[in-house]
């Protein structure tokens, strides 16, 4: 459930560049890392930082993955 939103047109960066996510923000980590763990495609245009590199090639470096999962984001949890 919630796949097929548009989920790369929501905005959660704290430093923005250019009006992209920045990449390197701790809001940024957690949007590359809920998406990684959700395995959704992250296709979100982040302007730099590990975000870019995930963005670009698919995949989000291993430097950037999740431990595990924060309190808001729960394994086999729906987003509303």
């Amino acid at each position: 459930m919630g796949r097929d939103l548009p989920l790369h047109l929501t905005f959660s960066c704290i430093s923005p560049r250019r009006g992209r996510h920045c990449g390197d923000c701790c809001k940024c980590k957690e949007r590359i890392d809920a998406f990684l763990l959700a395995g959704v495609a992250d296709r979100t245009p982040y302007a730099g930082g590990p975000g870019a590199v995930a963005s670009s090639s698919g995949r989000v470096p291993s430097s950037r993955r999740a431990s595990s999962p924060g309190p808001a984001i729960a394994a086999g949890a729906e987003v509303g």
